[in-house]
């Protein structure tokens, strides 16, 4: 019998075998162990789809930023041919990651129906459905789908909702101190890399246009202060080996010290609004 279960859950049978013996109550404790095991198990799965919905985001901020890229310019498009080849590279990668995930997703389906986030990677699932209609009228060079729907807009919805998927996961997880604190840590690098990635798409679009106008200001600036915020939420979250290695690794390093001088600089030259 015992060579059929798994090498955790034999574990803990061998450490509780002396106690079983000594009255029927361990047997009951037995059960809770394992059923708490068991669960653990369908959390550590949940942490694993979460990890690969985080590949697809990163891929998906990528596609959304060259497609910003490619759609750039007045005329739209007029300034973003050199996009092109990068954006079809792209979408090849975003599709190869995303089948990896949905094949993932399927295999733990009954243990996220039992933890009760299902319905969570249900519904990013609805927002993907709108992934090739937006490719589309990105290559038709419209702006706008049937549905009055920008471009860009369709992949912040797609985006929204890979990060509630994994925000679903750092729900379950507050159970278990350890799990709760690298789940929380894990949800901060990626809504702060979901930041960087608006800030990109936002420095293309200022890029060509010949003024940096007010609103592209405004939004520079809010987006330095999301990203302000993220990074004192991952300090929160994050253990002091991780939070140190971020601080020393980042953004003590040469090239974050010139992004930040640059965002500096933009926030500075947008032009005045006419009254």
């Amino acid at each position: 019998m015992l060579t059929k279960l798994k090498i955790s859950t034999r574990i803990i049978i061998l450490a509780l075998l002396p106690t079983i013996v000594a009255g029927s109550y361990s047997v009951k404790f037995l059960l809770d162990s394992l059923n708490e095991q068991a669960k653990l198990e369908k959390v550590a799965s949940a942490m694993l789809l979460a990890q690969e919905a985080g590949k697809v985001l990163q891929e998906l901020q990528t596609e959304r930023d060259l497609t910003q890229g490619f759609i750039s310019g007045t005329p739209v498009g007029s300034t973003g041919k050199g996009f092109q080849s990068q954006l079809i590279a792209q979408r090849a990668t975003l599709d190869k990651v995303l089948t990896n995930y949905q094949h993932y997703q399927a295999a733990n389906k009954e243990a996220l129906a039992e933890l009760g986030i299902q319905n969570k990677f249900d519904a990013f699932n609805d927002y993907f459905s709108y992934l090739k209609s937006a490719r589309s009228h990105a290559d038709k060079l419209e702006l706008f789908d049937a549905d009055n729907m920008h471009v860009l807009w369709r992949y912040g919805y797609m985006n929204t909702g890979l990060i509630e998927t994994i925000d679903a996961v750092v729900k379950i997880s507050a159970g278990n101190q350890k799990l709760s604190i690298l789940t929380g840590t894990y949800s901060a690098f990626i809504t702060l890399n979901n930041r960087f990635s608006s800030e990109r798409g936002n420095g293309l679009d200022g890029f060509s246009r010949e003024n940096l106008d007010y609103s592209s200001m405004g939004n520079n600036v809010a987006i330095f202060r999301q990203i302000e915020d993220m990074q004192l939420r991952i300090s929160a979250y994050a253990p002091e080996k991780i939070s140190d290695a971020y601080w020393n690794g980042y953004l003590q390093s040469d090239i974050n010290k010139k992004l930040d001088a640059m965002r500096r600089e933009m926030m500075g030259m947008g032009e005045r609004p006419t009254i």
